[in-house]
């Protein structure tokens, strides 16, 4: 069933003053999150305050402070021909209306991303949207979608990563949506592991008679366990309403609590791999479904899916468990619904320290450019052969994706002390490599993650000569395995270059350079 009009008012927010202009020790972005999940989509406004942190080797930009401008209704996710599609001029229509009601115009924004989580990342053209609204979002709004990261972001809005920082405790974060249930462990201020299961409260839709509209392959195979035909046209009575809610329950709570279960195994629910055996010490429900905890069995919220009576039977499970009373705390989240949205919009930002090297012809900005991981340890002293090798062996492995991108960024772990002999290695190791891939690369970028990059980079452009492709050398930054990143332009006088570190995950069949791809999405310069 396709419902497309706002189902919550828009809060108020204080009217947005202009950001003040960067100085070389603090810089102020105008960013924003767009969210389109299985059930809702929702955009927020944020402003994020930077400030650098001068320590031996780095000079690190570090989130000095963070608030909403303005954040918008929600709106059901609207979809067409049954459901295959995602309605973009519908989703494209309430982001401009957003951009109207704040009066806060996506000309005046800095960076901010255009997330796809749950069952919107499987329709078929769930990639062409993302990119298209990204697009028309201002100069530097990126598309990312994936599993870990929303369930990165998730943990960070609903205040899971900031409650493991000061408690001290092992927080886990449970983010349940319509179409996924995302799992997220906290610890010290920082994210360790995520994982994510295909259980939610839209995996079948029903119209007002109560009949099946809308069957994903997860609630087919969730209706089968308990006997009824996930088909079309199927009446879904109480009785058989309440036994999914209390299934899906289960399964989420046996993983909660550390309890051995096989169902998710059984039924083929893993959409990442599975969680690792951690015993949390507090957990907190976030999204759609967590949204609903406590709240009546129908009502505003009722819009024809399992979402209420999935939340009944997490709020049962809970009691009959007595997690209250054991070891494991139950703790409200800072936000619910709108945790990924907000973790989207404000913490997905961080600036890197005091240098950076972009010649006047690089090819800024950049979108969607693969990190590879060359495989030397710079902490022995390699010789510029042995790192060209490495280099190499890199370009090789991901051939498919440079010549998608035509540009690639290379990821190095520096130790040590910064001599000429080892940025000299590292610099004419790296410039052999590319330079016979110079015909298919227009850019390359290398990134450290200490505060190097004006060093390796003159040594790269006046010693060794790389000039073609250009070669941007960027610091500070922490990247993950198949990530991607976007570059904005430089800005002016922070030295600093804007850039998100995300993943792409648009269905197995749909891939944009990474199907499959986990990782999180930061901002660094």
């Amino acid at each position: 069933m396709t419902r497309s009009a706002p189902v919550r008012p828009p809060e108020a927010a204080p009217s947005p003053e202009a950001a003040p202009p960067d100085d070389t020790d603090s810089v102020e972005l105008r960013t924003v999150g767009i969210d389109i999940g299985s059930s809702t989509a929702h955009l927020v406004f944020s402003l994020v305050r930077l400030e650098r942190l001068a320590t031996r080797l780095s000079s690190r930009f570090a989130v000095a402070s963070r608030r909403q401008l303005w954040r918008s209704p929600i709106l059901l996710t609207p979809y067409l021909d049954q459901g295959s599609r995602l309605d973009s001029a519908k989703l494209s229509a309430f982001v401009a209306g957003c951009e109207q009601s704040a009066g806060i115009g996506f000309g005046q924004l800095d960076t901010g991303a255009v997330l796809l989580t749950g069952n919107a990342l499987e329709r078929a053209n769930a990639a062409t949207v993302a990119e298209t609204i990204a697009g028309g979002a201002g100069r530097f709004v990126c598309a990312a979608a994936g599993h870990h990261l929303e369930a990165e972001l998730a943990a960070r809005g609903a205040g899971a990563v900031a409650r493991s920082a000061a408690e001290g405790k092992l927080v886990l974060n449970v983010v349940i949506g319509g179409g996924s249930t995302k799992f997220a462990f906290c610890r010290a201020g920082a994210v360790l592991a995520t994982a994510a299961l295909a259980v939610g409260g839209r995996l079948l839709a029903v119209d007002a008679g109560r009949r099946l509209v809308r069957v994903e392959p997860a609630g087919g195979a969730l209706a089968a366990a308990i006997g009824l035909a996930g088909e079309p046209g199927t009446l879904l009575d109480v009785g058989s309403e309440r036994r999914l809610g209390t299934v899906m329950a289960d399964v989420i709570l046996d993983l909660v609590t550390g309890e051995a279960t096989t169902a998710a195994d059984e039924l083929g629910l893993w959409l990442t791999e599975p969680l690792p055996p951690l015993s949390a010490d507090m957990v907190s429900f976030s999204g759609g479904v967590g949204e609903l905890l406590g709240q009546p069995r129908s009502g505003p919220a009722d819009f024809g899916d399992l979402g209420p009576s999935l939340a009944a039977a997490l709020q049962a499970g809970i009691a009959a468990r007595r997690l209250g009373e054991r070891r494991l705390a139950v703790v409200a989240p800072v936000e619910a619904i709108r945790a990924t949205v907000i973790g989207a919009s404000q913490f997905s930002t961080q600036l890197s320290g005091s240098t950076v090297l972009v010649p006047a012809e690089a090819p800024l900005p950049a979108h969607g450019v693969p990190v590879l991981h060359p495989r030397v340890r710079l902490s022995t002293g390699p010789s510029a052969e042995e790192v060209e090798a490495a280099v190499e062996e890199a370009l090789n492995a991901r051939s498919e994706a440079l010549a998608l991108a035509g540009a690639v960024a290379l990821a190095f772990s520096w130790s040590g002390p910064p001599s000429h002999a080892r940025l000299h290695a590292l610099a004419a190791g790296i410039a052999a490599a590319v330079r016979r891939r110079a015909a298919e690369l227009r850019l390359v970028v290398v990134v450290l993650d200490r505060d190097l990059a004006v060093s390796l980079g003159a040594v790269l452009h006046e010693e060794v000569g790389l000039e073609r492709p250009v070669a941007v050398t960027l610091d500070e930054l922490e990247l993950g395995k198949l990530d991607f990143l976007d570059l904005g332009e430089p800005r002016v006088p922070s030295g600093t270059v804007p850039v998100v570190v995300k993943s792409l995950l648009f269905g197995p069949e749909r891939g944009l350079a990474g199907a499959g791809a986990a990782g999180v999405m930061r901002e660094a310069g």
